[in-house]
C-alpha cells in the first residue's frame, strides 16, 4: 500500500509553481489569495477607506457595497489556485474577474459615500491597473513559459479531454 500523503504532495507541488513564478506574478497571486480573508476581515474588522471617506463595516454592508464585493471577489481568489495549479484557464479567469472588480470597486464608492467623483477616479484608476496587469500575464515572457511548463489539469480540463 501506498503511504504517500497526497495532500502534502499536492501543497509540495503548489509551493514549487509557486516558487517557479516570476516575482510580480507571485505578488498578483498573493494578492489574488487575500480576496477572501480581506472580504471576512470587512464583516467585523476596522472601519474601510473609500477615497478618503471612513466607512463602518454595517454601513459598509447595509449598503450592499459588501455583498458586491464579496461576490466579486470569488472569481479572483480562485484564480490564484489555478495560477498555481498552471491551468490554460487561470490567466482568462483573473482578467475576466479584474474587470468584475474593477466595474464593482466604483458602485460601491458611489453606494457608501453617494460621491461620483470618487467613483469615477476609482474606475479610471482601475482601468489603468487592468490594462498594465493583462499585459503582464499575457505578453511577459516569464509568465508565458510559466504556463506552458508541465499544465496542471483542473476538473475542468479532464472533463474537456
Amino acid at each position: 500500500m501506498d503511504s504517500t500523503n497526497k495532500t502534502g504532495d499536492s501543497r509540495e507541488n503548489l509551493l514549487s509553481a509557486f516558487l517557479a513564478m516570476p516575482w510580480l506574478l507571485k505578488l498578483i497571486t498573493l494578492n489574488a489569495a487575500c480576496g477572501v480573508p480581506l472580504v471576512l476581515a470587512t464583516i467585523v474588522g476596522p472601519p474601510i477607506y473609500v477615497g478618503s471617506n471612513e466607512i463602518s463595516t454595517s454601513e459598509w454592508w447595509a449598503s450592499g457595497a459588501g455583498v458586491l464585493v464579496a461576490l466579486a471577489m470569488i472569481p479572483v481568489s480562485a484564480s490564484a489556485l489555478l495560477m498555481l495549479r498552471r491551468s490554460a484557464r487561470a490567466r482568462k479567469l483573473y482578467v475576466s474577474s479584474v474587470v468584475l472588480l474593477s466595474l464593482t470597486t466604483p458602485v460601491a464608492a458611489y453606494l457608501t459615500t453617494k460621491d461620483i467623483t470618487t467613483a469615477f477616479y476609482e474606475l479610471a484608476f482601475l482601468l489603468l491597473l487592468f490594462a498594465f496587469i493583462a499585459g503582464y500575464l499575457y505578453f511577459n515572457r516569464g509568465v508565458r513559459d510559466y504556463f506552458e511548463r508541465t499544465p496542471a489539469r483542473t476538473s475542468i480540463d479532464a472533463i474537456r479531454r
